[in-house]
């Protein structure tokens, strides 16, 4: 019987090298910039979307980073949960929630959070969209791992724009970076 990882690995026939393209990047340059990012008109060419996230905010790491789908601003209309270890080694759940919540910005010592997001079928109109979240930081020496899934709960339409808002009453900071990428299918 055959290992697949290991014939999985020793061919290149019919893989792609080119299935991974940026679409947009935006660069805080300043702290305390509004707390948004916004990308509009978003190719409808690829089969899924990739989000990198290196972010950290005016205020520390309790307050969560928010993507809003195709300029709905309604918390009501999102649904999440979060399962996640924290710095002393315990493990936590978060209840289902009605917020679009991605991350968590990084710690209060200067450290950015680093995320990236999985958008799947962002261009279907049959079905309701779902992403993963993966990602963590460090604070002051300790590591925060942060793994979710988020899904807007009342729309099928196709994801046409992503805007990314600090939550609360905080802003990205200065160096904050967010990458768009489309992934073939």
């Amino acid at each position: 019987m055959p290992i697949l990882g290991v014939i999985a690995s020793s061919t290149r026939q019919g893989l792609s090298t080119n299935s991974f393209e940026s679409i947009a990047t935006a660069t805080i340059t300043s702290g305390g910039s509004g707390g948004n990012v916004v990308f509009n008109s978003i190719p409808q060419t690829y089969k899924h979307l990739r989000i990198h996230l290196l972010s950290g905010g005016t205020t520390g790491f309790s307050n969560g980073i928010n993507m809003f789908i195709n300029g709905d601003f309604t918390n009501a209309n999102y649904w999440n949960n979060a399962l996640g270890t924290t710095g002393t080694g315990g493990l936590y759940d978060e209840p289902p929630q009605n917020l679009p919540y991605i991350g968590i910005f990084g710690g209060t010592n200067g450290n950015l959070s680093s995320y990236v997001c999985d958008i799947l079928n962002y261009s279907t109109t049959n079905r309701k969209k779902i992403t993963r979240t993966m990602g963590g930081f460090v604070d002051g020496g300790t590591s925060y791992m942060f793994n979710q899934s988020m899904a807007p709960v009342t729309s099928t339409s196709a994801i046409t724009s992503l805007a990314f808002q600090g939550g609360g009453v905080i802003d990205f900071r200065e160096n904050c970076r967010i990458a768009l990428y489309g992934i073939k299918g």
